[in-house]
């Protein structure tokens, strides 16, 4: 079984605005006033239809209506990159705030627990600051040391061809890169960020 990691951009307004109504949500008439498209009907039939349980339609919910735009797919790789940054002086804030998010929990009240997936999420202010610490870290040149790999030339574009034909994990720069930028993007219209596990 692969493991890997979906992050989103995550709208934390509209998870404040639907918190009270989730924490006491137990019956699909419940999560009723919730129901606004195609995804949240579909959890509701699962609910009434016994297939899916109230703490799982909770953490469904707050996916479907919460997690913004395209996920970030990472794969087991981003486990690799995020313990060599926590181990690293230079970058052991950022790689410990990473593995909190990852290992789950973060943010999560216990009404949400057990999760299905929604491993955990970022508060706008936390994005701004993971945001800050981030870009300190890949501005000093302190990614992901490791095994250094030839760039470009025929080997470089035959390594490329293959990851992508056999969906390999991403180079450790390019995930951290991807990352980066997913983190960015949503700090800079005020949002949080989400993690999914797989």
């Amino acid at each position: 079984m692969s493991v890997y990691w979906q992050f989103y951009g995550f709208d934390y307004e509209r998870f404040l605005s639907i918190r009270k109504d989730l924490r006491a949500a137990d019956s699909a008439r419940d999560f009723e006033p919730m129901n606004e498209n195609a995804m949240t009907d579909a959890i509701l039939s699962a609910l009434e239809s016994g297939e899916m349980k109230p703490s799982v339609a909770r953490s469904a919910m707050i996916q479907t209506l919460c997690c913004t735009g395209e996920p970030l797919l990472l794969d087991a790789g981003l486990l690799r990159i995020v313990s060599r940054l926590a181990h690293n002086r230079d970058t052991e804030d950022l790689g410990e705030q990473l593995e909190a998010l990852l290992g789950g929990g973060t943010n999560l009240d216990s009404w949400l627990h057990p999760t299905e997936a929604l491993s955990g999420f970022l508060t706008p202010q936390q994005t701004i600051a993971l945001h800050t610490k981030y870009g300190q870290v890949l501005r000093r040149g302190g990614a992901v040391k490791g095994r250094r790999r030839r760039q470009g030339g025929l080997v470089g574009k035959t390594e490329d061809f293959l990851r992508q034909l056999f969906a390999m994990e991403a180079r450790p720069e390019e995930s951290l890169r991807l990352l980066g930028e997913l983190i960015a993007a949503a700090a800079e219209v005020g949002q949080g960020i989400a993690v999914t596990a797989g």
